[in-house]
């Protein structure tokens, strides 16, 4: 399914499915699982060969590089370890670009804490490497499971990304155990997903069978993370600043009363942010910035997200403390 805001079509479930029926309760009730923030894949760029990266962390394997995949580096490594996998690409074609860049990826849900100390084993390892983007991504599990599917179309009512230019609904392909997750791209960093616990073996998307969350994922690039003194691999191990980066990227909006859809009109675009936009590009209104307001119903949604948030930060710090007092006995 393709949804586009400058269209203002939208192919996939009929246009009820996006009508708000204003039972608060009957929404809010999918997200009664856990609300869980955690990072995702870390890009970091150096100036390590590939002698040098098998060095310090040991025999790397060539693997076969997509088009789309770095396409001004020669070659692509991997190495697996307990917890991550880590990607290097190496043999720049440009004299300007860093000698290597290397991406990390977890390969299970670890806690704050356990994910401080791989970054900070990996940065003892390999000094010097520079934050190139972090993915910041927040899980809302839903029980049951089917919740999820209900969620994101919800949540395609409410969300607002400021700054984001354009707004695509994809995903709902059939597939053979069932029906492809849908996904929502926001500009260029922030997508909005429905996922399962683990990435399944038969390619990127999972089935409707297999979704149990709602995923909201920012990647934050290199001159975000620097505004918020996050340089150096080192400067995320101190500490990741999910938070402070994080609380204003998702907004649950509403328009106020006048010229501009209400909750419980139908958005053609499917989508709040697309209409928004639709609205911002016809002059439909002067500011439109300033006819937006909060949803005082959905504040405590707001509220667990940004809590998951700073309870990630917490148990972050919590890991580093108690690091150093080790060091101290």
């Amino acid at each position: 399914m393709v949804a586009n805001e400058k269209s203002g079509k939208v192919r996939g479930p009929s246009r009820e499915s996006f009508y708000w029926d204003c039972e608060w309760g009957t929404r809010l009730s999918v997200i009664e699982g856990k609300v869980i923030s955690k990072l995702h894949v870390i890009t970091l760029s150096g100036s390590y060969g590939y002698s040098e990266l098998v060095e310090r962390l040991g025999k790397f394997v060539e693997r076969p590089k997509t088009e789309k995949e770095y396409p001004m580096y020669d070659k692509k490594y991997l190495r697996q370890f307990k917890d991550f996998r880590v990607a290097f690409y190496v043999n720049p074609n440009r004299l300007y670009l860093p000698w290597s860049i290397l991406k990390i990826f977890p390969l299970k849900d670890l806690p704050p804490s356990s994910h401080r100390e791989v970054l900070a084993d990996l940065a003892g390892r390999l000094p010097r490497c520079k934050l190139h983007s972090i993915e910041y991504t927040v899980d809302i599990h839903c029980e049951p499971r089917k919740k999820a599917r209900t969620l994101f179309w919800s949540m395609l009512k409410w969300l607002y990304v400021p700054y984001a230019k354009r707004v695509r609904i994809m995903g709902g392909k059939m597939l053979r155990d069932g029906e492809e997750n849908y996904v929502a791209y926001f500009g260029k960093g922030h997508k909005m997903y429905e996922r399962g616990a683990t990435r399944p073996s038969g390619g990127p998307s999972w089935s409707d069978k297999t979704i149990d969350r709602l995923r909201l994922e920012y990647t934050a690039p290199r001159g975000v993370l620097k505004k918020h003194k996050l340089s150096m691999l080192e400067d995320l191990v101190e500490s990741p600043k999910f938070f402070k980066i994080n609380s204003g990227q998702w907004r649950l909006k509403k328009f106020k009363a006048g010229k501009l859809p209400g909750i419980c009109d139908a958005y053609p675009t499917g989508s709040f942010q697309g209409a928004y936009l639709e609205a911002k590009r016809r002059h439909v209104v002067q500011n439109p910035p300033q006819h937006l307001t909060n949803i005082d119903e959905l504040s405590p949604v707001e509220y667990l997200i940004q809590e998951s948030m700073s309870q990630f930060d917490k148990e972050w710090s919590e890991g580093r403390q108690r690091e150093r007092k080790s060091r101290e006995r």
